[in-house]
């Protein structure tokens, strides 16, 4: 019980150093003040996004001839 008992300080101290070095720290702030948004050209005219979050309406086969489709799935197995 003692060892556990000084496992238990010893983790304390280390989580109250480290949340002191993280306060004394000289971070940057949160919001620098910059867009980090969608990329400039996606406001241009013309371009499309290929992911809406919602389906793959964005994508196009590159040759007209050719059939297929896209699918949207949560997930892919690949089985051995």
């Amino acid at each position: 019980m003692r060892h556990f008992l000084v496992g238990v300080a010893a983790a304390m101290a280390l989580a109250a150093a480290f949340v002191l070095l993280v306060a004394a720290a000289d971070l940057p702030p949160l919001n620098d003040g910059s867009d980090h948004g969608d990329p400039p050209f996606l406001t241009e005219s013309g371009w499309k996004p290929l992911l809406n979050g919602k389906d793959l309406s964005g994508w196009e086969l590159v040759g007209s001839r050719k059939k297929g489709k896209w699918l949207v799935t949560s997930a892919v197995v690949w089985a051995a």
